[in-house]
């Protein structure tokens, strides 16, 4: 009877111990399930933070313009959009029977007050006519130097013609006849910030050039990525943003006006003692910032994972990392992550 009381009594016992050990498991597994999931970092000590500006500008050059110097009709347009030429080639024909005219009428007048000189007269007299020959001869070669005289407009360096806007029988004045660029001309990466971002870029700031151009493998032409470095030339206002220009240094490619160039601007790249992701950083009241950082401790059911918040303070920041002092919690992992919001001490899940 004994016997068989015992065996009622171990079999309940362990039909006790699996239902507590079912419980304990569900209520473990209930438990954790509640818990944040967090991702960490471990901090990087004595590292270089990087701090730069993202924007998105074109390639341009330095355009020129040729301009009607004088007023005349155009008979002729011998050039035409993106049309290369070279130095002396004739861009547009003019009539210029008027300043033919107007050459001759001045040297008849010269030539009349040269032959006065052979006259007697008083030496006073002969030096004011000299004088006045002398005024002519120089306003004539200013003259000649000013209007196409010749009936044409040439090329005045080698280069490439962007837009003809000059048309045959036109009479221009001052007017722009076309727009080209010379050859030879520098690529540049142009590029403008509001003034708050452009805050301490200078001339000589390094920046990064990226950009797709055209090259030829094998006869095929192809377009590639590209990034090169380089650096801030020039800064300027412009309709209340900071317009910057770098060059492009690219050799074998081809580029064309108004390429989308996307740039990155580096203010500095220092070397600081603690370096993380500005994701791990949590904004608290009065403008304190704090992180999370990642500890074990018993707990209930065993070893759990807490965090504790640590007040840190920011040394600079770009778009993905920040400096900070390095304390003695820098040997602990961060919090860069969570699903669920934190305070000081919760228990979480490390994923």
């Amino acid at each position: 009877m004994k016997t068989k009381f015992s065996k009622v009594l171990l079999c309940a016992a362990i039909v006790l111990a699996v239902v507590l050990l079912a419980c304990t498991f569900l209520s473990k597994t209930i438990y954790q399930a509640n818990l944040p999931r967090v991702t960490a970092a471990k901090p990087s000590l004595d590292s270089v933070l990087t701090i730069s500006t993202q924007a998105v500008g074109t390639a341009v050059r330095e355009i020129r313009e040729i301009r009607m110097p004088a007023s005349a009709r155009i008979t002729e347009v011998c050039v035409e959009d993106g049309e290369g030429v070279s130095a002396g080639d004739v861009l547009f024909r003019l009539d210029a029977r008027e300043f033919e005219i107007e050459i001759r009428q001045r040297e008849l007048a010269i030539a009349s007050m040269e032959k006065t000189l052979q006259n007697w007269m008083t030496d006073f007299d002969r030096s004011q006519l000299q004088a006045q020959v002398e005024i002519a001869q120089e306003q004539l070669e200013i003259y000649r130097e000013t209007v196409p005289w010749e009936g044409t407009i040439c090329a005045p360096e080698n280069g490439r013609i962007l837009r003809v806007l000059g048309e045959t029988g036109e009479t221009a004045g001052g007017e722009t006849l076309c727009t080209y660029v010379a050859a030879g001309t520098e690529w540049e990466a142009e590029f403008a910030l509001s003034e708050e971002a452009a805050r301490g870029y200078t001339e000589g700031c390094k920046v990064y050039l990226t950009y797709y151009r055209t090259v030829f493998d094998q006869n095929t032409e192809k377009t590639e990525e590209y990034t090169e470095t380089s650096e801030i030339s020039s800064r300027e206002y412009r309709d209340g943003y900071v317009v910057f220009r770098a060059p492009i240094r690219q050799t074998g490619g081809i580029l064309h006006d108004g390429l989308e160039v996307s740039v990155t601007a580096e203010l500095s790249a220092y070397t600081y003692p603690c370096v993380i992701p500005r994701s791990a950083i949590w904004n608290g009241p009065y403008g304190q910032q704090y992180i999370y950082t990642i500890s074990t401790r018993d707990g209930l059911f065993g070893e759990e994972t807490y965090v504790q918040a640590v007040a840190v303070t920011v040394l600079a920041e770009n778009s993905y990392y920040a400096a900070v002092k390095r304390d003695i919690w820098a040997a602990y992992d961060v919090v860069i992550g969570t699903t669920k919001g934190l305070t000081d001490g919760a228990v979480v899940v490390v994923q």
